[in-house]
C-alpha cells in the first residue's frame, strides 16, 4: 500500500493532507492522513531550572474536522546546540502526525549561555564541562515539564487544550531528541560526576528516530534495561558515522513489544528519519526513491502509534504483519 503522507510530508508548506488511497491492511486498516491541519503556538517558562528560567517555546499541530479528545504526541528534535524557534522542530512530521489525528506537541529545546552551563554542570556534578552536551540534560526535563504546563492550562484562555487526552501519550524524538525520550521511557545516563534518571510514567509508547548507541550521550550497556513499554526505533545504513551502534537501543531494552524499522540504502541518510529530503537528494539524485523510503517508515511510525497509543487492535494487527516494498529497503526487526 502506497501512503499519502510523504506527498504531505516533502511539501512542506502544504497544510492539507493528499487525497486517501484505497484502505488497506487488517480490517481495512491504513496509517494514512485525512484532515487538514492547523498550528498554535505557546511558551512554557521553567523558573525551577538551576540557573534560572528555562523558557520552553512550542508549536501544537492539531487535525481540523475532529470532534472530541485528541491522542497526544510530544516530538522532541535534535541538534546539540539547540532551537530557538519551535517552528523548525520537525515541522514535517507534526503536519503528518496531526493528519493522521493527534495533537503533535514540538518544543524547541534552547541553548544556554555559558554562565548557564557552567552552573548546570556544577549542580549536576559534570566534569567535562566544555565538552559536555548541555541539551542531553535538559530535553528530558524541558518534556516533563511542558506536560505538566499543558495539563495546567486553563480552558477559558487556551480553548484547545482541553482537548488534549493525556491518557493517550506518546513520545517521539530524532537523534538527540531520541535520548530525551529513552530517558522519559526509563533508559538510565552516565557522564564522569553525573546520572541522568528521568523517567515519566505517563507515555503509552515511544518513537526513537536514529537513536544514540553506546558511547554516545551517556549510554552505555545496561542503559535501556528500563524501557518496559512498547517502542518503535528507525535508523539507516548511511546514518551517521556509526549506523550500526543505532540498533544499540533496539538490543537492550526488557519491552516486549520493540521493534526497529532498518532502512539499507544510500539514501538512508540521517535526516530521512527526520522527513527532510535533502540529503537523500545528495545521496542518490533521485526524489521518487527518497519518497520511496520515506512514505513506509512514516506509515510505521503512525501504525504504531495508533496501535499502542490509541490502542487500535486494527493497527497492531497490521503493525504485526508489516511487510514493507521492496522500494522501502527497509527491514523488520522484532522483539
Amino acid at each position: 500500500m502506497r501512503s499519502a503522507l510523504l506527498p504531505l510530508a516533502f511539501l512542506v508548506g502544504t497544510a492539507c493532507a493528499q487525497p486517501l488511497p484505497a484502505p488497506g491492511g487488517p480490517a481495512g486498516y491504513a496509517p494514512t492522513p485525512s484532515h487538514a491541519v492547523r498550528h498554535v503556538d505557546g511558551l512554557a517558562v521553567d523558573s525551577g531550572r538551576v540557573y534560572g528560567a528555562r523558557p520552553i517555546p512550542y508549536r501544537v499541530y492539531y487535525p481540523e474536522g475532529v470532534d472530541g479528545p485528541l491522542p497526544v504526541v510530544v516530538w522532541s528534535h535534535g541538534g546539540a546546540p539547540g532551537k530557538r524557534d519551535p517552528a523548525t522542530s520537525g515541522p514535517v512530521w507534526g503536519r503528518v502526525l496531526a493528519g493522521a489525528g493527534y495533537a503533535s506537541v514540538h518544543p524547541a529545546h534552547g541553548p544556554l549561555t555559558r554562565a548557564e552551563r557552567e552552573a548546570q554542570c556544577a549542580a549536576i556534578g559534570v566534569t567535562a564541562c566544555e565538552t559536555f552536551k548541555f541539551n542531553d540534560w535538559q530535553r528530558p526535563h524541558d518534556l516533563t515539564f511542558l506536560l505538566d504546563h499543558l495539563a495546567a492550562l486553563d480552558p477559558a484562555a487556551a480553548p484547545w487544550a482541553a482537548r488534549l487526552d493525556f491518557a493517550r501519550l506518546g513520545v517521539v524524538g530524532h537523534s538527540a531528541g531520541s535520548g530525551a525520550t529513552a530517558t522519559l521511557a526509563g533508559a538510565v545516563r552516565q557522564w564522569e560526576g553525573a546520572t541522568l534518571r528521568h523517567a515519566d510514567d505517563r507515555p503509552l509508547a515511544f518513537v526513537l528516530l536514529s537513536p544514540q548507541g553506546r558511547g554516545d550521550a551517556g549510554f552505555s550497556d545496561g542503559s535501556w534495561d528500563g524501557i518496559t513499554r512498547p517502542v518503535l526505533f528507525a535508523s539507516g545504513s548511511e546514518d551517521g558515522a556509526t549506523p550500526e551502534a543505532r540498533l544499540d537501543p533496539f538490543r537492550g531494552v526488557s519491552s516486549d513489544v520493540a521493534v526497529h524499522y532498518w532502512v539499507d540504502h544510500p539514501g538512508a541518510q540521517h535526516t530521512l528519519f527526520e522527513l527532510k529530503e535533502q540529503a537523500c537528494l545528495r545521496a542518490t539524485r533521485d526524489r521518487a526513491a527518497c519518497r520511496a523510503l520515506a512514505e513506509p517508515m512514516a506509515d510505521a511510525v503512525v501504525g504504531f502509534l495508533d496501535a499502542h497509543v490509541r490502542g487500535d487492535a486494527r493497527a497492531r494487527a497490521w503493525l504485526d504483519a508489516l511487510d514493507p516494498p521492496p522500494a522501502s529497503a527497509a527491514t523488520i526487526l522484532r522483539r
